[in-house]
């Protein structure tokens, strides 16, 4: 073998090596889709669930992430500011083993309020970081 050849097959198995990292992330990723989706369609599967005057009525996903969205009931006076039902939210869903799961799987969460009297909207994202979960 000579010198001059060498240098392609390093580079050769550094594109193969390149390659194969992309391809685990990517791999990664349509895991981390898939299980996006099976999370919404379970939340779906519970709609419409209603809470200190504020209604979850659509999950669905995007990517890896489980978009929810909560309106306040119209003619229903709540017990809590949007921001203050979102805090609260954050921390039960935070607290949850499955959502736990989810975040540390690389699923996020965005959380919508249409505050239906105000026209308002309001909206928390959740993931690791917010839940203070260490990456693994």
């Amino acid at each position: 073998m000579s010198i001059k050849q060498m240098p392609g097959r390093v580079l050769i198995s550094l594109l193969l090596s390149v390659t194969g990292l992309l391809s685990g992330c990517a791999s990664h990723n349509e895991n981390a889709s898939l299980l996006a989706k099976k999370q919404a369609q379970n939340i779906s599967q519970n709609l419409p669930i209603k809470s200190a005057g504020y209604t979850l009525v659509l999950a669905q996903s995007s990517g890896t992430t489980v978009k929810m969205t909560i309106i306040s009931e119209a003619g229903t006076q709540t017990t809590q500011t949007p921001d203050a039902f979102l805090i609260s939210y954050q921390r039960q869903m935070c607290a949850d083993p499955t959502v736990k799961l989810m975040l540390t799987e690389g699923i996020n969460y965005s959380i919508t309020i249409n505050d239906t009297r105000t026209g308002n909207q309001y909206q928390r994202k959740l993931d690791r970081t917010t839940c203070g979960i260490v990456k693994a």
